[in-house]
């Protein structure tokens, strides 16, 4: 019976789509257009979450870029700041090789370091190596051909002729280690010949200064007075140098025979 019945419902619309084919058009288009919108809203909402998810991966792709770039631009940044404080006084000194500091305390020994610049580039033993503003901080000690080693003036032991204070007197600067040094002076019947803030010089270009007096120790019992000295550059901070050529021999307390930093 049910079937008989479907059976005739069917017979019927097919009738009614071939004898009032406009009649039954009219009746399904408010039909047919709510489906299409329904089936076109199906098809949108997955469009987008398939959008979603590749403007996700495209957004995470460019948030990584943008933290590389970033890195990149304050790597130049660093570089050109630093370059700028090396290069400051350039037009003030003898053109020389700018050199880059490749191993520096504490991996290197203390108050040495080892430069990417060697023979190739025109270094050569006993050269003056000169930091930021010109100051100058050490010798060449050893040479290969693409590598120098750097021994600090601070370097312990190490024994440099210097000028003392406003008078400008010839004395010996002796490194202690870390960026210091110490002084010894014999003291005068009228008292100390030195005072706090007196700076110390390199005799380059005429007179370089190199450190500043810093404290001083003097003893009743003791014919001599020590000077402390800071220096003007920390030598764990280095990373630029400019070695420019220099007559002096090196002094014995100097001479290294490797550019290893062991």
């Amino acid at each position: 019976m049910k079937v008989a019945a479907a059976a005739g419902i069917i017979v019927l619309v097919a009738a009614w789509r071939f004898i009032f084919p406009n009649s039954f058009l009219s009746v399904l288009a408010p039909l047919s257009r709510a489906g299409t919108s329904l089936s076109g809203g199906f098809a949108g909402f997955s469009a987008g979450w398939s959008d979603k998810a590749a403007l996700a991966r495209e957004r995470d792709a460019l948030t990584a870029s943008l933290a590389e770039m970033t890195a990149e631009r304050d790597k130049l940044a660093a570089e050109v700041e630093d370059l700028t404080r090396q290069e400051g006084t350039r037009g003030l000194l003898p053109k020389g090789v700018l050199a880059s500091v490749l191993v520096r305390p504490p991996v290197a020994p203390y108050d040495s370091v080892v430069i990417d610049s060697g023979s190739k580039a025109g270094v050569s033993a006993g050269d003056l190596a000169l930091a930021a503003g010109g100051v100058p901080v050490g010798r060449v000690t050893a040479v290969t051909a693409d590598f120098s080693r750097i021994t600090l003036f601070s370097s312990s032991g190490v024994e440099t002729s210097v000028l003392l204070g406003a008078d400008r007197l010839p004395e010996t600067l002796l490194g202690t280690g870390a960026g210091g040094f110490s002084l010894s002076l014999s003291k005068p019947a009228t008292g100390t010949t030195a005072n706090v803030g007196d700076r110390v010089y390199f005799s380059y270009d005429g007179a370089s200064p190199i450190g500043t007096v810093r404290s001083i120790v003097t003893s009743p019992s003791s014919v001599d007075e020590t000077l402390l000295i800071s220096g003007d550059v920390n030598p764990f901070t280095l990373v630029w140098l400019t070695i420019v050529p220099y007559a002096p021999t090196l002094p014995a307390s100097m001479v290294a025979t490797s550019t290893s930093s062991s």
